[in-house]
């Protein structure tokens, strides 16, 4: 993947039960406040994609229904922008979910930051364990 290919298509959205299953029961999870992202590797199906992501915000610290849209925009964006940093063994396939864990209304910079973080941490996470 290189820094033009920017797009987050259809592919990489994160919709199976089964594999959003999968995620939360044999998961692991990483923390960078305020995003947390729990992910798994699954079976591949398809030859095009490598990874499918979710997006998730509490309804209990926000109720308004338009600051959780904004934050799982922002949390979309903040990752299209920045997955060239995930550089993996394109034989497996990753599904994952950004969870947003603040409790204030955050601004786009900061989830930025935290999903570049999260997005490094994860790289050099998978490819210790593929060595």
């Amino acid at each position: 993947m290189t820094v033009t290919d920017q797009k987050y298509r259809p592919g990489e959205h994160l919709k199976r039960k089964t594999y959003i299953r999968k995620v939360f029961s044999d998961g692991c999870s990483l923390y960078v406040f305020p995003i947390r992202f729990v992910y798994a590797s699954i079976a591949r199906e398809s030859e095009h994609q490598y990874a499918q992501i979710g997006v998730s915000v509490s309804k209990r610290f926000f109720r308004k229904a338009t600051d959780r849209n904004k934050i799982k925009r922002w949390l979309r964006e903040a990752y299209r922008k920045n997955k060239y940093l995930v550089d993996l063994n394109k034989q497996t396939l990753y599904a994952g979910m950004f969870i947003y864990t603040g409790k204030q209304l955050p601004d786009y910079v900061t989830i930025e930051k935290s999903m570049q973080a999260l997005l490094k941490q994860f790289t050099t996470l998978e490819n210790r364990k593929n060595e």
